[in-house]
């Protein structure tokens, strides 16, 4: 009796030590596999909004066990978290909004943790300007504020330069207006106003300005000559650094025999160079969210000069026209 009982209890233990290598984690009882924290997260957000105006922002990341995690959202860039999420899926998406109270400049980065407590790093962190609300019904130049700028170099002048520029020189509505009720002026602008529909980009226009900033600042104006003020055709010459420029348009909106797709060649005389560059200045996209790649965004020809006169075709877009030594 007493041998059936020890062999009942060795039996038991046996079962136990079974049961705890099983649990382990491995078939012989060894360490449970290392885990790793989820890999760097993804963050997008808005990277100008006002005081007081929620800026939505998404984060993801991806854990490598596949295991459930939690975002943790930095909105000072101190490193530390300021927000976290509910827990989700690994790469699920979370999105959530952050307000500012104060103006300024900030970073906000986010970062993925497993539910072992396992930290992946911070995003990239986003840049982001933070400005006084206007309230409504008044000008919302303070989302960009007055920057600095030097246009020495005008072809590598920043998106701030540009819009600091043509604050100063007058360029009425850079941004978008925003009022609390639907208003015709919601439209007007350069950038499209986020506070209308939660989007944010510069539209066409911008880009025309700042192609023409770059083209015909340092320009001669006191030289200007007019060429063509008839038939709907406008046609002026310009003078930089003793070259010549042209800038031409044709008000096809005001031409009985206008069709869409249609040209009307005009002759450009007096040129001294071999050769002159032709660039419309409304970028080759149906709206500025098209525009990834500046530097093409353009349709640029050349015209060959034949006894210093070259023929001109214009469309529906304006162009400068510069002349070639």
């Amino acid at each position: 009796m007493k041998s059936a009982t020890i062999r009942s209890a060795l039996l038991s233990f046996i079962i136990a030590l079974i049961v705890t290598g099983c649990n382990s984690g491995t078939s012989n009882g060894g360490p449970p596999p290392q885990n790793n924290p989820p890999a760097q997260a993804t963050v997008s957000g808005h990277a100008a909004v006002y005081t007081g105006q929620p800026n939505p922002f998404v984060c993801q990341a991806t854990d490598p066990e596949g295991q459930a995690i939690r975002y943790e959202f930095d909105w000072n860039g101190d490193a530390l978290p300021d927000e976290e999420s509910e827990e989700v899926s690994s790469s699920a998406r979370v999105s959530t909004t952050h307000t500012f109270e104060t103006a300024g400049a900030y970073t906000a980065q986010c970062r993925g943790k497993d539910g072992s407590g396992a930290a992946g790093d911070w995003s990239n962190a986003i840049s982001v300007i933070v400005s006084e609300s206007p309230g409504a019904e008044t000008s919302p130049f303070g989302v960009f504020g007055t920057f600095e700028y030097q246009l020495d170099d005008p072809t590598v002048a920043t998106d701030e330069q540009i819009i600091g520029y043509l604050t100063d020189i007058g360029v009425p509505w850079v941004q978008e207006m925003y009022f609390t009720s639907a208003n015709v002026f919601n439209m007007y602008g350069l950038i499209h106003n986020p506070r209308n529909d939660g989007l944010s980009h510069k539209k066409l226009a911008y880009y025309t300005y700042k192609k023409m900033i770059e083209i015909l600042d340092g320009s001669d104006w006191s030289v200007t000559q007019t060429i063509q003020e008839t038939d709907n055709v406008y046609i002026y010459k310009l003078m930089k650094n003793g070259n010549s420029l042209y800038v031409a348009w044709w008000d096809y909106f005001n031409d009985a025999t206008y069709t869409p797709g249609t040209t009307i060649q005009v002759s450009l005389s007096g040129l001294q160079g071999v050769s002159a560059v032709v660039t419309e200045t409304v970028p080759k996209f149906a709206t500025g969210m098209e525009v990834t790649d500046y530097a093409t965004a353009f349709n640029t020809s050349t015209l060959a000069v034949s006894n210093g006169s070259a023929a001109l075709d214009l469309g529906e877009n304006p162009v400068i026209v510069e002349v070639l030594q």
